[in-house]
C-alpha cells in the first residue's frame, strides 16, 4: 500500500468537501421546493451558502433546472398555499375571539342554574 501523501490527503479532503456542498445543494433545492420559495440558480447558491459556479457545474446544473421547471408548471394557486398569516391578522383573530368569549361568558352567567 502506497504512502498517503500530504497531496493525496489535500485531495481527498477536497472531494469529500465538494460531496457535502453538493448533497448541500440537493437538499436545499428539496427544502426551497417544499416550502414554495421561488428558485433560481442564484436563490439556491445563497440558500446553501455555496458559490454560483458550483450550482451552475455540470451534475447540479440539471438538478436546478428541473426544479425551476417544476414550480414553472405548477398551478399558481400552489404558491398561496404555502403562506402564512401575517402577526397583525393573528393579533386581530386573538382579539376577536377574546370578544367572543366575554360575550359567550356573559350568556352563560345570565342562565338559570
Amino acid at each position: 500500500m502506497a504512502a498517503r501523501t500530504p497531496a493525496v490527503v489535500l485531495a481527498e479532503c477536497r472531494r469529500q468537501t465538494s460531496l457535502l456542498k453538493r448533497q448541500r445543494v440537493l437538499d436545499t433545492i428539496r427544502t426551497m421546493l417544499d416550502n414554495g420559495e421561488s428558485i433560481s440558480f442564484a436563490a439556491i447558491a445563497r440558500a446553501a451558502r455555496v458559490s454560483t459556479c458550483l450550482v451552475h457545474a455540470e451534475g447540479v446544473r440539471e438538478h436546478v433546472q428541473a426544479a425551476i421547471q417544476r414550480q414553472e408548471q405548477a398551478p399558481v394557486t400552489s404558491a398561496v398555499q404555502g403562506r402564512r398569516a401575517a402577526p397583525a391578522s393573528l393579533h386581530a383573530d386573538l382579539a376577536m375571539a377574546r370578544e367572543e368569549f366575554k360575550e359567550l361568558r356573559t350568556e352563560r352567567d345570565g342562565l338559570p342554574p
